[in-house]
């Protein structure tokens, strides 16, 4: 409860190592909440909904110090600070999706809401607006989120909180075993749990999404060997049919490197037209993927100059290799080749 969450910020301070420490609940990069778990809230001057019906938003219980801590810039008004006790009038923090969904282009400062479903109606000022959070997933975008002064709500589920301890030290596995004293202090029956750098949260957030693109990325690089060698392999027999020809040019006076710009410009005419078939492919395809990338569009423009300018030059360098070779064969060898 509050006095445990006073107490366990006094124990804190005593600590040497951190640099800032809130409590909040539903902390970022955490599970997932489902749309049924969030709280129904209604807001003022909006015609009455019927039950189940009232918008669900994200509701994260914070002390004062949270957006310092996490590095949330504040846009507009003011943060939650030490005037928003327990009696004072209660207030709430919003982001920037909550505006963009529900305000209709106004200023949300001054605005009441309320959890539709209490009994009594206990409305809600909005004092500020802050900068948008991507959790998890992080390819949902910013949820419309409000954030509650922790020291103003008294509701039950408070209980599952989350301690978030910025460090000051290189180490901040040394603070660890201080931050679990600083809380058993306060209640020894307190269980501290899931004890998790943000580094460690933020990149099992990513794990799953990180195998499947690896995952992709070595059949992708798979393919390109194999279609490398596909080419060496054509482009060699072609060179190979062609032995007495080449034998006949370069008996006329055909110098070898003219010889290699020839069959080098047949393979990249063949290189383009694979380009040119391929693009069109790809860009009606990467529509399936499109639930896996994040910040980048299925048809950037970048990634296909890249990928097409790569397949092209591994193009040119599987017809430069046999044709290097051609071009060194005894002239009276390649005659002699029929």
């Amino acid at each position: 409860g509050y006095r445990s969450g006073e107490a366990i910020a006094g124990n804190i301070r005593g600590t040497s190592g951190w640099s800032s420490f809130v409590l909040v609940t539903n902390a970022t990069y955490g599970t997932p909440d489902s749309e049924k778990s969030l709280p129904s809230t209604a807001l003022e001057g909006r015609p009455p909904m019927s039950p189940g019906e009232e918008p669900a938003i994200q509701t994260r219980f914070a002390s004062r110090g949270f957006f310092d801590a996490l590095r949330i810039p504040l846009l507009e008004g003011r943060l939650m600070d030490g005037t928003d006790a327990p009696s004072a009038p209660q207030v709430v923090v919003v982001n920037q999706a909550f505006v963009r969904k529900y305000m209709e282009g106004r200023s949300p400062i001054g605005t009441r809401l309320r959890w539709a479903r209490e009994d009594a109606l206990r409305w809600m000022t909005i004092v500020g607006v802050v900068g948008d959070v991507v959790d998890n997933p992080l390819d949902r975008g910013a949820r419309s989120t409000i954030y509650v002064p922790y020291e103003q709500e008294t509701l039950a589920f408070k209980r599952w909180s989350v301690l978030v301890v910025r460090t000051a030290v290189a180490d901040p596995a040394a603070l660890a075993l201080s931050v679990k004293k600083a809380v058993w202090a306060a209640d020894p029956l307190l269980p501290v749990t899931r004890l998790r750098w943000m580094t460690d949260a933020l990149t099992a957030s990513l794990a799953q999404r990180r195998f499947t693109l690896l995952t992709l990325a070595i059949f992708a690089g798979a393919a390109l060997i194999v279609a490398g060698v596909g080419i060496y392999g054509v482009v060699a027999y072609s060179v190979a049919q062609r032995t007495h020809e080449i034998g006949v040019r370069m008996a006329l006076g055909a110098a070898g490197g003219r010889l290699q710009q020839m069959m080098v410009a047949q393979g990249a005419q063949l290189a383009a037209v694979a380009v040119a078939v391929g693009v069109p492919a790809s860009l009606a395809l990467t529509r399936l993927l499109r639930s896996l990338l994040y910040g980048v569009a299925p048809s950037d423009a970048a990634t296909y100059a890249v990928t097409s300018a790569a397949i092209f030059a591994l193009a040119l360098l599987a017809s430069w290799l046999p044709a290097r070779r051609a071009s060194r064969i005894d002239p009276m060898v390649a005659l002699r080749a029929e």
